[in-house]
């Protein structure tokens, strides 16, 4: 019997679209070849294919809640970190 594995991608959405299409094009599809003799099904979870919240709060809301429901979390990091949580004070 196989077992989906959720992965959610975080990142920042503006600067760093290139890596993100390099992960689906190339990493990914490597990725699952490996898990499927394992009886695992990956499947990515990428807010850039759209969230339908123009509230920015909902937007993060959803995300977190993607988050939780995903069993892995993939963080691409660049120079950027994007933005603070509702309600968080300043560093």
């Amino acid at each position: 019997q196989w077992r989906c594995v959720r992965l959610f991608v975080s990142s920042t959405f503006r600067d760093l679209g290139a890596e993100r299409d390099a992960l689906v094009r190339a990493a990914l599809p490597r990725l699952r070849a490996l898990a499927a003799p394992r009886g695992l099904g990956l499947q990515e979870v990428d807010l850039r294919w759209g969230v339908a919240a123009p509230d920015p709060q909902r937007r993060q809301e959803l995300c977190l809640e993607e988050v939780a429901r995903s069993d892995v979390l993939l963080g691409v990091l660049g120079e950027r970190y994007g933005q603070r949580g509702a309600g968080t004070p300043p560093a």
